[in-house]
C-alpha cells in the first residue's frame, strides 16, 4: 500500500469516525432534551402541589374557596386574601407557561394547567381580579389566557418555542 493509498483509508476512517461522534451527540442531546422536559414537568407539577398542600392544610383556607362560590356570603378581607392566593396560582401557571414556550412543557401538560386556570377564571371574584390585575403578568402571557378564556379552549399549541435569553428579552 502506497502512502496515497494509506492517506485516503486514513481520511474516510476520520470521517466515518467524526459521522459516528455526531449521530451519538444527536442522541445524548433528544435524552438530555428529554430529561429536561420531565424534570421541569415535575417541577411545575410540585409547584401546583404545594399550592394545593398548603391550602388544605389550613382549615380557614378551604373555607376560604368553599365560600368563593357563593362570593356575596364574603367579607371584604375574605375577598382579598382569596385574591392573593388566585394571584399565587395564575404566577405558578405563569412559570409553566414560560416552560412551555421554551420546549420544557408538553402541550398537553400546558393545557391542563390552562384548563385549570379556566376554571378558576369562572369564579365572580377571580375573573374581576383578572380584568382589573393582570399588570403583573407578561403580555404575552395575558393575551394567551384571554384567547383561550375567549375561546373556551385552548390554541396555544401554535406557539413557536423560543429559548431562555429570548424569553427573558420579550418579558
Amino acid at each position: 500500500m502506497t502512502i496515497m493509498e494509506l492517506g485516503s483509508l486514513g481520511e474516510f476512517v476520520g470521517s466515518v469516525v467524526v459521522a459516528v461522534t455526531v449521530i451519538i451527540l444527536i442522541f445524548q442531546v433528544r435524552q438530555n432534551t428529554s430529561a429536561l422536559e420531565a424534570a421541569s414537568e415535575s417541577e411545575v407539577s410540585r409547584d401546583f402541589a404545594r399550592f394545593h398542600e398548603v391550602v388544605a392544610k389550613d382549615v380557614e383556607l378551604v373555607e376560604l374557596f368553599e365560600k368563593a362560590h357563593s362570593p356575596e356570603s364574603m367579607s371584604d378581607v375574605e375577598i382579598a386574601r382569596y385574591r392573593w392566593l388566585i394571584a399565587e396560582l395564575f404566577f405558578i401557571c405563569e412559570s409553566a407557561y414560560k416552560r412551555f414556550r421554551r420546549g420544557q412543557l408538553t402541550v398537553e401538560t400546558w393545557n391542563t394547567y390552562v384548563g385549570n386556570i379556566l376554571g378558576h377564571l369562572e369564579n365572580p371574584i377571580t375573573r374581576e381580579w383578572w380584568d382589573m390585575e393582570q399588570s403583573p403578568f407578561p403580555r404575552e402571557f395575558r393575551a394567551v389566557i384571554e384567547e383561550a378564556k375567549n375561546s373556551a379552549q385552548v390554541v396555544v399549541h401554535t406557539i413557536p418555542k423560543i429559548s431562555a435569553r429570548q424569553d427573558s428579552d420579550q418579558l
